[in-house]
């Protein structure tokens, strides 16, 4: 009876050693990404794709996504973008997250409507990589993007990119996380990046 127990101690062991290990790597990449800067003035881009994220009470975008929205008015003001395609679904009763960003824009930035995109749909960062392939397909078009996160997000996304095979850099936004909430959320972002290696999700 004792060597079964055993050897599933040692398994279970093993399996929680290598997920440490996978974990761990996971967390390093994430500091490696091949980041947009606004040094290269002479790169410029159809859309700039603001990813969604939390809306506060009262409709007001969380500081996290004031931050992406932030980053893409700049783009827009500097003429790095032409148009802004922004994502991000909501919870019954709520304004979308891409509505409070339009919402957002156009209160602080007069960024005219016509170069704002709504998308409404979308719930996560894969979905919303997946819209913006689906235009390119179902449209042919051969449009360039940017699209517009945090530091810690954006290896995740350049893995979706990659995946999907889309023609777009990745630009992070100004707003600074203090160190407990930068570790927090790098490691949450870790563990979805190991999700999507493993089951593309």
């Amino acid at each position: 009876m004792g060597y079964p127990l055993l050897s599933y101690f040692f398994s279970s062991v093993a399996v929680g050693l290598i997920i440490i290990i996978l974990l761990g790597f996971s967390f390093i990449y994430t500091f490696f990404t091949d980041e947009f800067h606004n040094s290269n003035k002479n790169a410029k881009y159809d859309y700039g794709i603001i990813l969604g994220a939390a809306v506060w009470s009262k409709n007001k975008p969380s500081p996290i996504f004031s931050g992406r929205i932030e980053k893409g008015a700049e783009l827009f003001k500097k003429g790095i973008i032409r148009k802004i395609q922004l994502t991000g679904g909501n919870a019954p009763g709520e304004l979308s997250e891409a509505k409070a960003a339009a919402n957002y824009l156009s209160t602080n930035h007069n960024i005219p409507k016509p170069n704002i995109l709504i998308e409404e749909k979308t719930s996560t960062t894969n979905e919303q990589i997946r819209f913006i392939k689906n235009i390119v397909m179902n449209e042919k078009k051969s449009e360039k993007f940017i699209i517009i996160s945090d530091q810690f997000h954006l290896k995740r996304v350049e893995e979706m990119i990659d995946f999907y095979n889309l023609n777009a850099d990745v630009i992070s936004s100004n707003y600074k996380l203090n160190m407990q909430k930068s570790f927090y959320y790098r490691f949450r972002d870790c563990i979805s990046l190991v999700m999507f290696w493993f089951f593309a999700i």
